[in-house]
């Protein structure tokens, strides 16, 4: 059996996840980095979390997308739909 995960953000807390991702740099995305703790909870892709500094670059790409996203959808004002199957 598969999880699947839905969730819906409205406008107004896209705007407020945009400011947090905004305020977050590489130094503080750095100091809360754990590689390990992110192996040990299994986080895809698994097999990645093993040489923290290619992870830490997957992460820091991957994170400034996702802010990327959030800061559009806040100027457009729209909400945002997640679903994870």
């Amino acid at each position: 059996s598969h999880a699947c995960i839905q969730s819906c953000t409205c406008a107004n807390q896209v705007q407020q996840v945009a400011k947090a991702l905004a305020g977050l740099d590489e130094a503080a995305l750095r100091s809360r980095f754990n590689p390990q703790a992110m192996a040990d909870a299994k986080v895809y892709p698994e097999d990645l979390w093993t040489g923290e500094d290619e992870a830490f670059e997957y992460l820091l790409e991957n994170f400034a997308l996702l802010s990327i996203f959030f800061q559009d959808a806040s100027a457009r004002g729209n909400a945002v739909l997640f679903y994870l199957n």
